[in-house]
């Protein structure tokens, strides 16, 4: 048992999912690496971290709550961009996408900034829904 304690203290075993995107970080150089494939990994612990971000879209949404319920202002459907991993890292840390939550609320601050979120390389609108029913490039959609 002490045996096995042992080995797995410097080998972890890591799995990242068929809907993440996996990341390193070499705690000895800082050095980042996003992984080629899902599956399992066997990483030596004191050097690497494994970390995963969801890669599956995500409606965030601006609502009013009337006391009758919550009216939809606002909504976006989003997603992750891993060609913006580096960026995403150095604004919110190594961790900021380990959990779905917070990682929405991220998602939620950039996509209803002012530019919609087209400063922002680790977001990906996909589409939007709004009361003006203006469509993501910003032109009006006729009502019906």
């Amino acid at each position: 048992m002490i045996l096995i304690g042992g080995f797995y203290s410097l080998f972890c075993i890591h799995s990242v999912g068929k809907h993440e995107i996996g990341f390193t970080y070499n705690r000895f150089n800082g050095e980042i690496k996003i992984l080629n494939r899902q599956g399992w990994f066997w990483f030596w612990s004191p050097k690497y971290v494994v970390h995963t971000i969801d890669q599956r879209p995500y409606q965030i949404k601006i609502t009013a709550t009337l006391g009758i319920g919550d009216r939809v202002l606002n909504a976006k459907l989003v997603k992750f961009n891993p060609k913006g991993l580096d960026q995403f890292v150095a604004w919110h840390g190594r961790d900021a996408g380990d959990n779905v939550r917070p990682l929405q609320e991220i998602f939620k601050c950039y996509a209803f900034a002012p530019d919609g979120g087209a400063s922002c390389p680790f977001i990906e609108v996909i589409s939007e829904t709004s009361p003006t029913g203006a469509d993501p490039n910003g032109t009006k959609k006729e009502a019906k």
